[in-house]
């Protein structure tokens, strides 16, 4: 999920961090990332949205990200050269640097 090897000091941060979450919270988790279904909403959200895609990303496909920019009226679809399903941890400065372009170029509500 990382984007890094095996045995690497990333990938054994996570699977400690992993391994320390409780079983039952875990399991709803998933449960409701699994079975929730909020596609039909996607086009009544009015903010600018950042979508983020790494290429290899082992949970979210591309298609996931073009469908979601696709549906998303005011979305910005940006890919990223990170590895992994966490690009805020495996390369913090190049998301944090597509973030704040995001938010430098965009009108959205503060509150």
């Amino acid at each position: 999920m990382t984007g890094q090897p095996a045995g690497s000091v990333l990938a054994d941060e996570l699977t400690a961090a992993l391994c320390r979450l409780h079983p039952e919270y875990v399991r709803d988790f998933l449960q409701l990332s699994l079975e929730t279904d909020v596609r039909h909403l996607l086009p009544r959200v009015e903010l600018p949205v950042l979508v983020l895609q790494t290429p290899a990303d082992p949970l979210t496909p591309p298609g996931s990200s073009r469908y979601l920019h696709g549906h998303l009226p005011s979305s910005v679809l940006v890919h990223l050269n990170a590895k992994g399903n966490m690009p805020h941890v495996s390369a913090p400065r190049e998301t944090s640097e597509a973030i704040l372009q995001f938010l430098s170029s965009s009108t959205y509500v503060s509150s």
